[in-house]
């Protein structure tokens, strides 16, 4: 008698599982995460910012749905048609009667979005490194994996940062020193930080998780590492912590070193 491989009837029950029992597992394990570890998926370690923890992971999927059908309420106002005789073109128009049975509303872009996503699932968690905390606000599509998830992020406080060198520079022009130095005091220097997580995390990521061999159904948590890993190295830039990187900032946009180069063994920016 041969005996059962059990790896490869590991593999085959694996196989039979369904997507929605997936992610039924999936969120098992991340509604544990506020006492453990994020789970380990392939790729993850190439993701080498350290020190930004995640907690508070819970589901607001009622609290947003309520929220657009508040918005579609107060959106929803009838176009009338409340002309009535013969205009200037002898045409005849249509009384107030007649208008009152023919009123038609017409759906928003924004209610027709809103209306897409009633069957999507939101979850909201924080991350947070020394005092700088911010808020992650996460869309689970319902055809999740096929459909991406999609996050968004608020800074909800911000500790010190590094202090700017002293020394002054001859050839800079002090109105542009001005002008960066305002921005950075009104939060655009934040906002485009937090701007350039997410397209990391909206936009490259899916494509870097199916490369290092992450299965698509644990795509999310792939998602997760990266925003750990990419808002630790925001904080250790802002904060002067030291860094392996040729350089903190690319380009005129300020990019960050999100890439990891294991080459080099150094982080980098997008080209």
């Amino acid at each position: 008698m041969f005996g059962v491989d059990s790896g490869a009837s590991d593999e085959a029950e694996a196989a039979m599982i369904t997507p929605e029992r997936q992610v039924k597992q999936m969120m098992q394990e991340l509604s544990k995460m506020n006492t453990k570890e994020l789970p380990k998926v392939p790729g993850c370690e190439a993701l080498t910012g350290s020190g930004a923890v995640l907690h508070g992971w819970k589901e607001v999927t009622s609290e947003f749905l309520e929220n657009f059908a508040e918005n579609d309420e107060e959106e929803k106002e009838p176009e009338k048609m409340v002309l009535e005789g013969v205009n200037e073109e002898g045409e005849v128009m249509p009384s107030q009667a007649d208008a009152a049975e023919d009123e038609v509303y017409h759906t928003t872009e924004k209610e027709d979005r809103n209306i897409s996503r009633k069957e999507h699932r939101f979850f909201q968690l924080t991350v947070k490194k020394g005092e700088w905390q911010a808020l992650a606000e996460i869309e689970l599509p319902r055809g999740y994996p096929k459909k991406a998830p999609s996050f968004t992020l608020k800074m909800l406080q911000e500790g010190a940062r590094k202090t700017a060198p002293s020394f002054s520079l001859t050839s800079v022009d002090p109105n542009a020193l001005a002008v960066v130095d305002a921005a950075r005091k009104n939060g655009e220097a934040t906002d485009n930080a937090l701007r350039s997580i997410e397209e990391e995390l909206n936009t490259h990521a899916a494509a870097e998780a199916a490369a290092a061999g992450c299965p698509a159904s644990r795509l999310l948590i792939y998602q997760l590492w990266t925003l750990k890993h990419c808002f630790a190295i925001y904080i250790d830039v802002v904060t002067g912590q030291p860094l392996h990187a040729l350089r903190e900032h690319r380009g005129r946009d300020r990019r960050l070193p999100f890439l990891y180069n294991p080459d080099t063994h150094s982080l980098d920016q997008r080209a």
